[in-house]
């Protein structure tokens, strides 16, 4: 019935009973899943931080797209390890994505093997 899972992984305890389900369904059908882990680009801009220091009359400091980049990237990254971890302990066969959007656009990508698209507000809808 299922061939892959797609299973969004954020760190949080709802992710985490999202993979512990997804294990199992993926054992009953012989599935693959997939762990998926999205850096919102908006994030990473800094709005708040530019907003807030522009209202209160100081620069902010350089490079801090860079800065906030390589955080949510090294953050994506743990979980993502984490998510390895637990299936390689499963012993179910499993991939991992990371990928980077902007929460105000929609922007559609093809794969190999997926389509996926990021409505905004709306949420992220993905076929694999």
């Amino acid at each position: 019935m299922f061939k892959n899972i797609l299973i969004p992984q954020d760190g949080s305890k709802h992710s985490r009973a999202a993979l512990t389900y997804g294990i199992w369904l993926a054992k009953k059908f012989d599935a693959k899943i997939i762990g998926l882990y999205v850096v919102d680009v908006v994030a990473m801009e800094g709005p708040f931080l530019h907003d807030l220091s522009g209202s209160l009359g100081f620069e902010p400091f350089l490079n801090f797209s860079t800065k906030m980049r390589e955080i949510l990237e090294n953050k994506g990254q743990g979980i993502l390890k984490e998510f390895a971890e637990i299936c390689e302990r499963e012993k179910i066969i499993y991939d991992s994505i990371q990928d980077f959007w902007d929460s105000y656009k929609c922007n559609m990508r093809e794969g190999k093997n997926s389509r996926y698209c990021n409505n905004g507000p709306q949420g992220y809808q993905y076929t694999v």
